[in-house]
């Protein structure tokens, strides 16, 4: 039987609706798959603009107990590898402490978890951003950042989809980025998002088998 499915998911403004207006982001488009799937699924969209591992630590124990999910889904990360006045937002030894005690926390609720990797900018854009002068975003530290969310999540056994790869790849991976700003998804960035995210769940048989 394919039970109904409570999936979760977590992150920076990459996650939240909120900032994409004119176009479905990825978890919408998510959303709309696995209702094809079973129109009972529900996918809940716990995405705060600016969020990190520190914001998200505070508050993923309580967003998991009020709605009990069978798959987690979480991106975080590129917010904490940001520079500010010269100063990563959230050092490495920290990092490394808030993404373990995220996944100790998530683990309590499913083991169904897919944490996907960090996606590159558009330099051009952000040295600095359009928001700051006094902030940076370079793909050297999203890279080193994405690099040890893989290590945890191979220490961890998690599944890991690793998205930093998949879209410098890609031909010219600035054109699914927001031209203004070099950071956020536009229309066809989300759509590769969530096929790359559909198919890893497909592959490993999330969005079909029996979630405990």
């Amino acid at each position: 039987m394919n039970k109904e499915k409570r999936i979760c998911v977590f992150g920076d403004s990459l996650v939240s609706s909120e900032y994409y207006q004119k176009y479905d982001n990825w978890v919408t488009i998510l959303l709309k798959y696995v209702s094809k799937l079973n129109k009972n699924n529900l996918v809940y969209n716990q995405g705060i603009s600016g969020e990190t591992t520190t914001g998200l630590l505070k508050r993923i124990d309580i967003e998991l107990k009020a709605r009990n999910p069978n798959i987690i889904i979480i991106h975080i990360g590129s917010n904490d590898a940001n520079l500010t006045k010269g100063k990563i937002q959230t050092p490495e030894k920290e990092f490394i402490s808030n993404y373990k005690n995220i996944i100790l926390l998530s683990k309590k609720y499913t083991k169904n978890i897919i944490i996907t990797g960090l996606t590159p900018c558009d330099e051009s854009k952000t040295r600095p951003t359009i928001w700051s002068k006094n902030e940076f975003v370079l793909n050297e530290n999203i890279k080193r950042y994405n690099d040890i969310i893989k290590i945890i999540c191979k220490k961890e056994n998690i599944l890991f989809l690793d998205l930093f790869d998949d879209f410098k790849n890609q031909k010219n991976y600035i054109l699914l980025l927001v031209k203004e700003d070099g950071i956020h998804l536009n229309k066809k960035g989300n759509e590769f998002f969530a096929k790359k995210v559909i198919d890893f769940g497909k592959i490993k048989k999330i969005w079909w088998k029996y979630v405990l």
